[in-house]
């Protein structure tokens, strides 16, 4: 009998929305949209669009990609990667909202702070303009760095650490591979048991497939990850365990 799974361990899948320049804009943003459904399916908790590549080629923003898969998916967190540099903060603010309302509270922001001296200050100038909608303000995934160690950690409006997500990138595994990788992931969450994992997916919508397909239903079945919960639509909020914020306007009263 498989042991008891040490953990409900989170699953953020991150994607960038890399546009192939031999092949049309729309089919490249279809594989990802046809990837996040299979994940959504899944059991995935939530994706993550990355608005750069890491090979350098074109992408397109997040926020936009992940309102198409919005509309296309039920209960998948929809998390998108922004730098300061590449959108000012009261715009931003307005995008995020669009999507927490389209996808009913499922919107999120990871903060690419890379060389940005004033994130706090800029993450403060989002949340400052966000209106309220389901989520009234949004999850956000910040870098944090503890010894050599590289982590993601979720922060709630009042600074306090949500789950900590450990970054870890899978290499192109074809299905006839999936169960060697599966075993490295295994390991990885019985020894390191973390509160989640960031999983990148640098070759693209066709490795989360496989992901989703073939390796999830492994780890639930060595009794790594609990059985596959039912697919309810809630808030990307809810769906970590967390407390709705106060209203602002409620508060100032």
């Amino acid at each position: 009998m498989p042991e008891r799974h040490p953990s409900a361990v989170r699953l953020f899948a991150a994607l960038s929305a890399t546009v192939a320049p031999d092949r049309p804009a729309r089919a490249s943003l279809r594989a990802l949209a046809d990837a996040a459904v299979t994940a959504d399916r899944a059991g995935v908790d939530a994706l993550v669009v990355r608005g750069s590549d890491p090979a350098g080629r074109p992408t397109v923003e997040p926020v936009g990609v992940l309102a198409d898969v919005a509309a296309r998916t039920v209960a998948l967190g929809l998390v998108a990667e922004v730098s300061p540099a590449s959108c000012a903060p009261d715009h931003l603010a307005r995008e995020l909202a669009t999507l927490d309302l389209v996808s009913e509270g499922r919107a999120g922001l990871l903060l690419n702070d890379a060389g940005t001296p004033d994130a706090e200050a800029y993450l403060a100038a989002v949340r400052q303009s966000f209106e309220g909608t389901p989520e009234q303000h949004p999850i956000v995934l910040t870098s944090w760095s503890p010894s050599a160690a590289d982590w993601h950690v979720a922060v709630e409006d009042s600074g306090a650490p949500l789950p900590r997500l450990m970054p870890v990138t899978l290499p192109p595994t074809p299905s006839a591979r999936a169960e060697d990788s599966t075993g490295l992931l295994e390991k990885l969450i019985r020894t390191e048991r973390p509160h989640g994992l960031l999983l990148d997916f640098p070759a693209g919508p066709a490795s989360l497939e496989i992901f989703a397909r073939v390796m999830l239903p492994l780890l639930r079945e060595r009794g790594v990850l609990p059985p596959r919960a039912e697919r309810v639509r809630r808030t990307l909020r809810g769906r970590l365990g967390l407390t709705q914020p106060a209203d602002r306007a409620t508060a100032v009263r």
